[in-house]
């Protein structure tokens, strides 16, 4: 039976994340009913359909990276994880005159979004006895018929601060008691800043980023590629990119990303440059006999300095059911920042749930992997 969405929810989330999946459980445990919806205009931006693997992958870099809060997020009760997980060297490796080293810092160099590339910067990252690839499929196998994708938000109708209904595809009226944003947020702050002058003001502060990601699967991994660790790859430009590999189903892949200005661009130009110069980086460093298979993502999670934005416990000021959820407030990046973000937006209580949230721990299960 072909799914059809509702006119009204309690929530309605714009985004199909991890963020997204991960905040729907939530919603599950209280009963409250709910709709995912995407525009999907490039391919799944979180995970991405490797043929020569017969599976998916998690495009973003399975990277983790050790900071004080994550070790206190971690030691809570508020985020309840299944599994195991292990503190490791993290310091990311650069190449630099032939040879790899610690990265030590960007010195006098300028880089594209450097604040979002500091944030892998740690000294030291974990490792779960899962992998975002195998939490992905389980809490998405649980909302499957709230997930309605080639969605396109094109109107907020809102009216004294209460956001009413979002137009989709320009015609699909649909309502809802809350809205959140899971991305999009310039598309977001556009339409409310038309509204409302303050907020409009704030947004223009705001510079965006988005990124670019290269997926290589490899016929083998190269002698100069060390597993689960991170990799910090600088050319002459002023960009930089990220990278790992690891092993899936014995096979060897690396995901690597990079940073450009603008939210989710679509042109080919701007992409096609990223793109190469993450290249050129990977040859230099890691030079190989056979072109491995590649397959590029562009996410559409818009990166960049939310301060500036109104916004209080992630509800969006002057308006009493916005919300957004972003992993940029988490302090952190990786998965696990996904994950965080979606704990730490407040629900609001309702008729049919308690004020004390009981929710399912969330099951990271699977081989050992790198996160």
């Amino acid at each position: 039976m072909t799914k059809k969405l509702e006119k009204s929810y309690d929530y309605v989330l714009i985004g199909h994340s991890l963020a997204t999946l991960a905040f729907a459980h939530r919603l599950q445990a209280r009963g409250e009913s709910f709709c995912i919806i995407d525009s999907q205009q490039v391919s799944n931006s979180c995970m991405k359909e490797i043929p020569s693997l017969e599976t998916s992958v998690y495009t973003k870099v399975p990277f983790v990276p050790f900071t004080k809060q994550v070790d206190e997020e971690l030691n809570s009760s508020v985020l309840d994880l299944t599994g195991n997980y292990q503190k490791v060297e993290g310091t990311p490796l650069t190449f630099e005159k032939g040879d790899f080293k610690s990265f030590l810092g960007f010195g006098d160099k300028k880089i594209d979004a450097q604040d979002e590339v500091q944030r892998y910067c740690e000294p030291e990252s974990l490792i779960f006895d899962g992998q975002p690839e195998t939490l992905w499929q389980t809490l998405e196998s649980r909302c499957l018929e709230s997930i309605f994708l080639d969605q396109q938000v094109t109107d907020i109708l809102e009216e004294d601060g209460h956001v009413q209904a979002v137009i989709l595809n320009g015609k699909t009226k649909v309502q809802a008691t809350h809205f959140v944003f899971f991305e999009h947020f310039s598309f977001l702050f556009e339409q409310v800043g038309q509204k409302t002058k303050s907020i409009a003001s704030k947004v223009a502060k705001i510079r965006w980023w988005s990124s670019a990601a290269l997926i290589l699967h490899h016929d083998h991994k190269p002698a100069a590629a060390e597993l689960n660790h991170c990799y910090l790859l600088m050319g002459s430009k002023e960009q930089a990119c990220i990278g790992m590999f690891t092993q899936i189903q014995g096979q060897t892949i690396s995901r690597w990303e990079s940073f450009f200005p603008g939210e989710l661009t679509q042109d080919s130009e701007t992409v096609g440059t990223v793109v190469k110069e993450i290249k050129k980086q990977i040859q230099r460093a890691f030079s190989e006999e056979n072109r491995p298979t590649e397959h590029i993502v562009i996410h559409s999670y818009a990166y960049g300095d939310l301060s500036h934005l109104p916004i209080q416990d992630g509800k969006v000021s002057d308006f009493n059911n916005l919300y957004i959820c972003s992993p940029t407030f988490t302090g952190t990046n990786g998965w696990l920042s996904e994950v965080l973000s979606a704990w730490h937006l407040p629900l609001q209580d309702s008729e049919k749930t308690s004020k004390t949230e009981k929710v399912p721990p969330i099951e990271v299960a699977g081989p050992s992997t790198p996160c």
